[in-house]
């Protein structure tokens, strides 16, 4: 558990209150957290979830929760962030200096207590935060800005009707996603959390399944690759293989921006794993989307030869 210090948060603070969209299970208490010379203490405090909301009024259930819960879905924890204030700083700064102290306590925690499925914090997660300025005598002096979610706001982002007409023909005919499709969910949820060493992994790995379909060697067989070069690309996706091989294949010799992201990303997740060095949040963008763009590719080419890639 991190430990409180005996240092004294300064004077004329924020305090900025919010809950995280799950439990972390540390006691309620005060947590000192340092980010480069920034000194945070964080508040903590569980509030488990009324199930008779959900289950209906007649329910009643003790303040117990699943010992199998460790992500932390019986509830939230609400979190109370005090840090110095240092000249005019906007609200979107103040936020973001909350949840990065909030989001490495989640990191620690998650290191400690080797619950490795805690995932990361971002503020996206966060539906409204709530920000009081402290006087020296630790007391408020404004009745607190409450600032909601960012973006545009509109009606429920309801599926389409398309998309409703295929989930239930494919709940209906019982079928589920193939790998690389499950990979690139999980890369899709890595880069929305944060967590853009596993948006790499992911992201490359589905790739790396979508190119051993038999159809796309097929097809590489008729457009003149070679059995062996072909081969080279399943077993050991490499950047000259790229290069040489997977992008004049599905994009015909055209140049195309996306095959520098896709070797960046490539590149990445060597030194990610070799090195353990982080992968840019830009990076880890812009990677997933051109390995979207082979993806489409090559699923395009397995629906013209009645083939399902995902």
């Amino acid at each position: 558990m991190v430990t409180e210090t005996s240092a004294a948060i300064p004077f004329e603070t924020y305090q900025v209150t919010f809950g995280l969209p799950y439990v972390i299970w540390i006691p309620d208490d005060k947590y000192d957290v340092f980010l480069g010379k920034k000194h945070y203490r964080i508040q903590t405090q569980v509030l488990l979830r009324d199930q008779s909301e959900i289950l209906g009024p007649d329910i009643q259930l003790p303040g117990l929760v699943p010992l199998s819960d460790h992500m932390g879905l019986a509830g939230i924890t609400r979190v109370s962030v005090e840090f110095p204030h240092e000249g005019r700083q906007s609200i979107d700064e103040i936020i973001h200096l909350a949840a990065s102290s909030v989001a490495r306590l989640v990191q620690v925690c998650r290191w400690i207590s080797d619950r490795y499925y805690l995932r990361p914090l971002t503020r996206a997660e966060v539906s409204h935060f709530k920000i009081l300025y402290l006087d020296k005598n630790g007391k408020p002096i404004n009745t607190g800005t409450v600032v909601g979610p960012p973006g545009k706001y509109g009606p429920p982002p309801y599926i389409t009707p398309e998309q409703v007409k295929n989930l239930r023909a494919a709940l209906l005919a019982n079928t589920s996603p193939n790998l690389e499709y499950q990979l690139l969910h999980e890369a899709a949820r890595a880069l929305y959390f944060g967590d853009y060493r596993w948006t790499a992994y992911n992201a490359i790995g589905a790739l790396d399944v979508a190119v051993s379909h038999s159809f796309l060697q097929e097809f590489a067989l008729e457009e003149g690759v070679s059995k062996n070069k072909w081969k080279g690309v399943v077993n050991d996706l490499t950047k000259p293989r790229i290069r040489t091989v997977l992008t004049p294949l599905l994009f015909a010799d055209t140049p195309i921006p996306e095959e520098n992201n896709l070797i960046k990303l490539l590149d990445a997740r060597h030194q990610a794993i070799h090195k353990g060095v982080d992968v840019p949040r830009e990076l880890a963008r812009d990677g997933f989307e051109a390995m979207k763009h082979y993806l489409d590719k090559i699923n395009a080419i397995g629906k013209s030869r009645d083939r399902t890639a995902s």
